[in-house]
């Protein structure tokens, strides 16, 4: 039974990137800040490897970035409330820092999602009016982060009998363990 929940995973990460609607097309990423809080924002997910690696884009001046660097263990939270589904990942976070991988997806980017990527302040920074934000033209501050999981909790909502399993990557694939809910 586990291994068809694992596959549902699997199909909801994917249905997200074809379908914009899709509930987990947004996701909440928790980091640890400087001062060891807890910080959420909200992500969009832009790919899913078949091993479940995810992969956002970001400015690589975000206080996200710097985040990660100091501390790249993070938990991604995904809520559909269609369905009840929550899926709760523990995960490293790398940065694909390599200027051929992000050529390619910045080439292949349509121009209005590049304006993100080229404010001449850095994301965070104070300004007078949102409508003069000041854009670079030669320059750009694009990357991935990649989350490589390392648990994925899995709860499913029901009227009675929740259904909650915990998936924790070994070194032959994902061994599970249902929990109580």
């Amino acid at each position: 039974m586990s291994d068809i929940i694992l596959a549902k995973i699997h199909h909801e990460l994917h249905a997200a990137l074809d379908d914009p609607a899709h509930p987990f097309r947004l996701f909440v990423l928790a980091t640890i800040a400087e001062d060891t809080t807890p910080v959420v924002r909200t992500m969009k997910v832009r790919e899913v490897k078949n091993d479940m690696r995810i992969r956002v884009y970001t400015d690589r001046r975000s206080t996200k970035v710097s985040q990660i660097e100091e501390n790249d263990t993070v938990s991604l939270l995904f809520y559909n409330p269609n369905s009840k589904l929550q899926l709760i990942f523990k995960a490293t976070a790398t940065l694909k820092n390599d200027p051929v991988f992000l050529s390619k997806i910045w080439n292949n980017m349509p121009l209005h999602s590049r304006k993100e990527y080229l404010t001449k302040k850095k994301p965070g920074s104070p300004i007078d009016d949102p409508t003069a934000v000041e854009y670079l033209s030669n320059t750009d501050y694009f990357t991935v982060i990649e989350f490589i999981p390392k648990q994925i909790e899995y709860l499913q909502l029901q009227p009675h009998n929740h259904t909650r399993v915990i998936f924790t990557q070994n070194l032959d694939g994902w061994e599970s363990k249902y929990v109580v809910a």
